[in-house]
């Protein structure tokens, strides 16, 4: 039996018709999302420490904890001796670590040694509280 195979001829308008991938450039990442709509960040070039703490502590207030910390962040970037952003980053995590502490309680979702390097690090940031009085 003899046959005509189309897969063949198929081949070469197969390899024509291949749609190839769009690359797209990706950009830094957006920090506006930091900041009330009423605060337009174009770019962080531009901003001030003083700026960064006022979104941070906005975010703080609004119980944006994540937030809050990403922009005390960005204010210790630029000026690194202040003890309110650091004071604030310092809140701000702790209170994303609380959040996040429920997850935790499960003991099926945490392995032992990974309840000892959650208490070891508890215990290290309690000590330190402790102690900088």
């Amino acid at each position: 039996m003899t046959g005509c195979s189309s897969f063949g001829k198929n081949k070469e308008t197969q390899s024509t018709n291949r749609v190839k991938p769009t690359i797209i450039q990706l950009a830094s990442p957006s920090l506006a999302y930091l900041s009330d709509p009423a605060v337009k960040i174009n770019n962080s070039r531009g901003m001030t420490a003083k700026r960064w703490l006022a979104i941070a502590n906005n975010n703080y207030q609004a119980k944006r904890y994540a937030r809050a910390l990403r922009a005390a962040t960005e204010a210790l970037n630029i000026d690194e001796s202040s003890n309110e952003a650091r004071e604030l980053a310092m809140l701000s995590a702790i209170k994303v670590t609380e959040s996040n502490i429920g997850t935790y309680r499960d003991n099926a979702l945490m392995t032992d040694k990974d309840r000892a390097t959650f208490k070891s690090t508890l215990t290290r940031v309690t000590t330190l509280v402790n102690t900088s009085d």
